[in-house]
C-alpha cells in the first residue's frame, strides 16, 4: 500500500507549549467489503509516537444511516497486536431514531510510548460505494456493418438477462409461487394453531424481522417468566432510562426452543439484570433464536423448504454471476456488466420471492390477515364483527404482541383509550398519574428500541473484529516521531 511521510513546522525550530494541527485528506479504498456488512477498520494514531498522548477522541460520520443490527463497533488500544479495547467507543443514532446508526465515536486515554489506537465500525451493505478512478482496458468489437453490430450487442448484452429473467419467471411460477387457495380473509380472535407472535410474523413476510423478536420479548413477559422494571434517573436536567428484568421462572416445555434460546439469553448472569449492561452482548443468541424460528416455520410445514436456506441459495448463484462478471471485466467490459452483472442481480432479486408456503402455510397466513383484520379495524367498525371477544384488560395484553408484530400497536392502543388503566404485572414504572394505554404502548416502544441494542452485533471472526483484530492493525495509520 502507498505510505506518504507528511513533516509539519521545522527541523530547526523548537516547538513548546500547546499548538493545534488541522489535516485535511481524502483517502481511497479503505473500506473493507463482506458478505453480509462493509467495514471501516482505521489506525488512529499510528504506533511510532515515542511520547505520551494523553487523550485521542475519533468519530467517524456515516453518509447515510445504517439499521443497529446491521451495524458493528469495536475499538483496540495499546502496543502493536494489543487487543485491549479503548476507554469508551459507542454509536451515534441518527436524527430521533433509536434504531439507524449515523456514526461513531471513539475515546482512549494515556497511549505510552509506541502505543496506538484502532477503530472498526461495520455497517450495512451499499452505504458506501468505491468510485473507479481508472478506466480499466475494454475490449473493441471487430469491425463490421453497423444493423450487425447493433444485431449483436442486443443478442450479446442483452440476450443473457432476457435469458435469465425468463428462466427465474418461470422458476417462481412453478417453485416458488404460493398456490392460489381462494379463501376469503375473515376477521380471528386468535393466532393459528396458537402460534405466539414472532412465527406468526415471520410465516407472514417468509423473514424473521426484529418485531418478530420484539413482540417475543413482550410476550414472554405477558407469560409470565420474567417482570419488566422500567428505571428513570435524572442528573442535571438530564434523563436518562433503563430496564431492569426480574426473572420469574424458569424456561420450561410450554416454551418454543427458539423462546427459551432467548429466554435464558437475558438471564445468564443472573435473575435480575440491566438491560444497559447487556449492550451488544447477545447477538449470537439473536442469530441463534432467528435460526430456530426458521427451522420451526418448516419443520412444522408452513414452507415447502426453509425460508432462509431457499434465499441463500438463489443469492449464491447470483453472487457467482456478479463475481464472474467482475473477475472477466477488464477484458469482457460490456458483457460483465450488462451480461453478467445484471443476470446475477436479477437472480439476487427474485431470491426475496422463492420461499413457497405449503397448503398449511397458506391457510396460516390467510388466517394471521384475518387476525391483522379484527386487530386494525377503528372502533366503529368493529360492531361488523360477531362474537369478537369482550374489550377489557387481558383481551388488550393477549393481543398486543400481535399488534407489534403488524405494525399496528399503537392502533390497537387507541380502542382501549379510558379502559386499560393500571400497569399490568409484568411491568412496572409508569407514570400512573398519566397512565394509559397508549402511553404504555410507547414505553414499550422505548424498552423495544433498548433491547434491540442487546442483540445487535459489536463483534465477529473476521475482519477488524474479535480475534481478527487488534491495536495498530487497518487501514491508516499516524505514523509518529519527530523532526
Amino acid at each position: 500500500r502507498r505510505i506518504k511521510n507528511i513533516r509539519i513546522g521545522d527541523a530547526d525550530i523548537l516547538v513548546s507549549g500547546r499548538k493545534t494541527y488541522i489535516i485535511n485528506y481524502d483517502v481511497a479504498k479503505a473500506i473493507n467489503f463482506f458478505e453480509d456488512h462493509d467495514e471501516l477498520y482505521w489506525n488512529v494514531t499510528g504506533n511510532g509516537w515515542n511520547i505520551l498522548i494523553e487523550n485521542v477522541e475519533t468519530k467517524v460520520e456515516l453518509p447515510t444511516s445504517s439499521p443497529i443490527l446491521d451495524s458493528q463497533i469495536t475499538c483496540y488500544a495499546g502496543a502493536y497486536g494489543s487487543k485491549e479495547t479503548c476507554t469508551s467507543f459507542d454509536f451515534k443514532f441518527a436524527e430521533n431514531s433509536t434504531e439507524d446508526v449515523s456514526g461513531a465515536v471513539f475515546h482512549t486515554k494515556d497511549l505510552l510510548d509506541t502505543q496506538g489506537m484502532s477503530v472498526v465500525l461495520g455497517f450495512a451493505k451499499d452505504i458506501v460505494n468505491i468510485k473507479v478512478e481508472e478506466p480499466l482496458p475494454t475490449m473493441s468489437l471487430p469491425t463490421m456493418p453497423l444493423w450487425l453490430s447493433i444485431i449483436l450487442l442486443i443478442v450479446v448484452f442483452g440476450g443473457l438477462p432476457i435469458f435469465v429473467l425468463i428462466v427465474m419467471i418461470l422458476i417462481w411460477f412453478y417453485k416458488g409461487r404460493d398456490e392460489n387457495l381462494h379463501d376469503p380473509i375473515i376477521a380471528q380472535y386468535d393466532s393459528p394453531d396458537n402460534l405466539p407472535p414472532g412465527v406468526v410474523g415471520t410465516i407472514l413476510d417468509e423473514r424473521v424481522d426484529k418485531q418478530d423478536v420484539s413482540s417475543e420479548i413482550i410476550y414472554l413477559a405477558i407469560a409470565g417468566y420474567f417482570k419488566i422494571n422500567r428505571l428513570e434517573t435524572k442528573k442535571f436536567l438530564i434523563k436518562s432510562v433503563d430496564y431492569q428484568l426480574d426473572k420469574l421462572k424458569e424456561a420450561d416445555d410450554n416454551l418454543k426452543e427458539y423462546q427459551k434460546i432467548l429466554l435464558n439469553a437475558f438471564f445468564k448472569k443472573g435473575n435480575s439484570v440491566k438491560l444497559s449492561t447487556l449492550k451488544y452482548e447477545l447477538f449470537a443468541d439473536f442469530k441463534k433464536a432467528t435460526k430456530e424460528m426458521y427451522n420451526f416455520v418448516s419443520d412444522n410445514n408452513y414452507f415447502v423448504k426453509n425460508p432462509t436456506k431457499v434465499r441463500l441459495y438463489y443469492n449464491i448463484i447470483g453472487m457467482v454471476f456478479v463475481g464472474l462478471g467482475m473477475f472477466t471485466f477488464p477484458v469482457l467490459t460490456m458483457f460483465s456488466i450488462f451480461g453478467l452483472g445484471v443476470s446475477g442481480v436479477i437472480i439476487i432479486l427474485f431470491a426475496q420471492v422463492m420461499s413457497k408456503r405449503t397448503r398449511k402455510g397458506i391457510k396460516a397466513k390467510n388466517y394471521i390477515l384475518g387476525l391483522k383484520e379484527y386487530i386494525k379495524v377503528a372502533e366503529k367498525e368493529r360492531i361488523k364483527f360477531h362474537n369478537a371477544p369482550e374489550k377489557n384488560p387481558q383481551t388488550f395484553e393477549k393481543f398486543l404482541p400481535y399488534a407489534m408484530v403488524f405494525g399496528l400497536e399503537k392502533e390497537w392502543a387507541k380502542q382501549f383509550e379510558g379502559i386499560y388503566m393500571e400497569e399490568p404485572a409484568w411491568y412496572s414504572g409508569s407514570d400512573l398519574a398519566t397512565f394509559s394505554a397508549l402511553s404504555f404502548v410507547n414505553e414499550l416502544s422505548s424498552f423495544g428500541s433498548v433491547a434491540n441494542t442487546s442483540f445487535a452485533q459489536n463483534s465477529g471472526a473476521s475482519s477488524g473484529f474479535s480475534s481478527g483484530g487488534f491495536s495498530g492493525g487497518g487501514f491508516g495509520g499516524g505514523g509518529g516521531g519527530s523532526w
